[in-house]
């Protein structure tokens, strides 16, 4: 994402690096989600017959593997940048999940989080049945998230996203069909009858 590229003060060595790490990262989840995931079945078969302990059990297994290729992927980013810049990334990056970072046993760990609060926010999410879309839906939970934290896990949670970044919409106005794209200019709607 440029803007974060730019907050961090990206060489252009360490952007290259990045593309590359990304492509490469993108490539291995790829490889793990259509080898031995849930699609693959026992006797080499592949789709929705089976036993649905057999397709649990390949999404396990295909979901340990992506978090191995998370967790790879994140100390190599660690020597691409200096300690300044991943300090800061993971400042936006904090920011930019909001209490989802608790799903991450390192981030629990790092604020104290105890397995019986964490199971409290699970059950807080599994009840929000809100459709709109994620990021409004997690602004919402956020909140409620926090008040299940002690004093000192709320303070630390605040302290450890750092100064507030800005980020960008999410997709730029041409492909969200608002700019025409022959000519950049806002589309019009049609008159109505």
């Amino acid at each position: 994402m440029p803007p974060v590229r730019k907050e961090l003060e990206l060489r252009k060595l360490q952007i290259d690096m990045l593309d590359d790490l990304q492509a490469d990262l993108g490539q291995q989840r790829r490889a793990a989600f259509f080898s031995g995931g849930p699609l693959e079945l026992p006797g080499g078969r592949r789709g929705p017959e089976g036993s649905g302990q057999a397709l649990q059990d390949g999404l396990d297994k295909m979901q340990a593997e992506v978090e191995k290729i998370r967790v790879q992927g994140e100390k190599l980013v660690t020597v691409i940048l200096d300690s300044g810049q991943t300090n800061r990334l993971s400042q936006v990056r904090l920011q930019y999940e909001g209490t989802r970072a608790l799903d991450r046993r390192e981030f629990r760990d790092q604020l104290g989080v105890t397995d019986e609060q964490f199971k409290k926010i699970q059950e807080l999410r599994r009840t929000e049945d809100d459709p709109s879309p994620l990021r409004r839906r997690q602004k919402k939970l956020d909140e409620p998230v926090l008040a299940l934290l002690n004093q000192g896990q709320q303070v630390k949670f605040k302290e450890l996203q750092g100064e507030a970044f800005e980020f960008p919409l999410p997709l730029p106005a041409d492909l969200r069909g608002l700019r025409d794209p022959q000519n950049g200019n806002r589309r019009r709607r049609p008159p109505r009858r």
